[in-house]
């Protein structure tokens, strides 16, 4: 029976078993598949965890710089605040278009009349204003005028505290060129010095009386004492009195420029990065 079942049907029976074959074939290697699959999947969930804990750790990193340089920008900010020339001048150029060489000798004349009738009372002695010299012309640019203008600032500062502090004489002021002085660590940013050059004489005790006044906020310059002897003047020799030189500068943030020289008294340069 089978045997005639088989020669009746063999076509059929045939194809069927083909069919199967080919269903076993391709279950075969669809369960290989899914295993190889499997292992490719656990072998990318290793991978994209040992990925992830390392992006983690970054982010971690990344968030520590970030803190650290919110920190460094605040201290910054912080230390501006305290010895920053223009946060605190009360000598500024003028916002109204007005003639800045007008307005600077107008500033200057005020600074030193206001001065002058403060040290008269105490019998503080100084040089003549026409012997303050800040290389001001009217083809300066806005730029060197802003300049002069904290020269100015400087000089008000130091006038004040020489009054504050009763010293015997001012010898003579001497206003310095911009000096843009290089930061390693920053190619944007400089350091701008404003030197003026101050020689006084009083005694020991005013002396330091007049440099530790500069180390308020509002009123802070850095002060740089290049040489204290005794005053060899008659009337000043019985007192304990010295001659002082030393430069005081207003110091500012900024970016930074070429000065140009005028009469030989510029001293800024060029930052050496």
């Amino acid at each position: 029976m089978i045997k005639a079942l088989w020669e009746a049907n063999r076509p059929f029976i045939l194809r069927v078993a083909a069919g199967l074959a080919v269903f076993l074939i391709l279950m075969n290697i669809a369960i290989s598949s899914q295993i190889d699959g499997k292992k490719e999947t656990a072998k990318a969930k290793v991978a994209l965890g040992d990925i992830s804990l390392k992006l983690q750790a970054l982010d971690g990193k990344h968030r520590q710089h970030q803190q650290n340089a919110t920190a460094l920008e605040e201290q910054v900010e912080h230390l501006l605040d305290r010895i920053s020339l223009h946060r605190h001048a009360q000598i500024q150029p003028p916002a109204d278009g007005q003639t800045l060489s007008l307005d600077f000798s107008s500033r200057k004349e005020s600074i030193w009349r206001a001065f002058r009738d403060r040290a008269d009372r105490i019998h503080l002695r100084y040089p003549e204003i026409k012997d303050v010299s800040f290389s001001a012309s009217s083809d300066l640019s806005d730029e060197e005028w802003g300049d002069r203008y904290a020269q100015l600032e400087v000089l008000r500062r130091l006038l004040d505290a020489a009054v504050a502090a009763q010293i015997n004489r001012i010898v003579s002021i001497t206003p310095g060129g911009l000096v843009n002085e290089t930061i390693r660590e920053d190619t944007e940013l400089t350091l701008h010095r404003s030197p003026v050059g101050l020689k006084i004489e009083a005694t020991y005790a005013e002396l330091l009386s007049f440099v530790r006044s500069f180390q308020s906020d509002d009123k802070y310059l850095s002060i740089e004492v290049s040489d204290v002897v005794p005053s060899d003047r008659a009337e000043d020799s019985t007192e304990g009195v010295v001659e002082a030189t030393l430069t005081a500068v207003g110091i500012d943030l900024g970016v930074a420029r070429v000065v140009e020289k005028r009469g030989g008294r510029s001293s800024g340069r060029k930052r050496g990065f």
